[in-house]
């Protein structure tokens, strides 16, 4: 018969969430789902009483923010935090991360973002550390 051996499995330790980078109120650049990137504004979600979260999934957990789409109509969603860039202006749209799903780019050179569909619109929005602030792009 063949020796027995112990063998002891070591516990990873888990691993510290990510940390909170944006916050209530700040404007940003957001990827929501097949859409293209779009300004919003972080914000509250009063059902479970948060901004951020840990999204626990089967591979990495990962931090996602909820959002409020600017515009009319607005629409509120959790973003992962890769999908979010802090909002410096118009002049990051072409800039902005293409972010691909796997095995579903479509051609070379395909982005998940459109070419400016607005012009000049603008959107009015209060931040209490900013003041009042007219946001347009």
């Amino acid at each position: 018969s063949l020796p027995s051996k112990n063998i002891s499995l070591q516990q990873c330790p888990p691993k510290k969430p990510a940390p909170v980078k944006y916050e209530v109120d700040d404007l940003v650049w957001a990827k929501l789902n097949r859409r293209p990137w779009w300004p919003c504004k972080i914000c509250h979600d009063a059902v479970l009483d948060m901004h951020s979260k840990m999204k626990v999934s089967n591979r990495r957990p990962y931090r996602e923010y909820y959002v409020d789409a600017l515009g009319d109509p607005s629409e509120k969603a959790w973003v992962a935090g890769k999908a979010i860039v802090f909002f410096e202006g118009r002049h990051q749209f072409e800039d902005l991360p293409v972010l691909r799903r796997r095995g579903k780019q479509k051609e070379k050179g395909y982005k998940h973002k459109v070419k400016f569909l607005f012009s000049s619109t603008c959107f009015a929005s209060f931040s209490p550390r900013l003041g009042e602030l007219f946001l347009c792009i």
